[in-house]
């Protein structure tokens, strides 16, 4: 990192980073399942109020910064705008050429 810009995983040295809130996906998943198992019982409720708990902790949890190729997680680095949201076709890239150098390419 120089002068605070991720330009460089630390771990991997992979250069494609996404920015995505620090949330625990499984957990989400489990209360929007809940919500959803408990909507009949509720006439709909429960998803308001799961909705209003994902919209709650949207605004409060930051940001984070995520290396496509090994996935690790950087919390404390400034907001990079070349750091867009998950794109699919970044990380099956990454993912090609991470295979492809692993086979002892160059």
């Amino acid at each position: 990192m120089e002068g605070g810009d991720l330009t460089r995983c630390v771990v991997c040295a992979g250069e494609r980073f996404y920015s995505q809130r620090d949330f625990n996906q499984r957990l989400g998943c489990l209360v929007a399942g809940i919500g959803a198992a408990l909507s009949p019982f509720t006439y709909g409720i429960s998803l308001l109020i799961c909705l209003a708990v994902d919209l709650g902790l949207y605004f409060l949890l930051k940001q984070v910064t995520v290396c496509y190729r090994c996935g690790a997680i950087y919390r404390s680095v400034p907001k990079n705008p070349d750091h867009g949201p998950f794109d699919l076709h970044v990380a099956e890239a990454e993912m090609q050429e991470s295979r492809y150098l692993r086979r002892g390419n160059p």
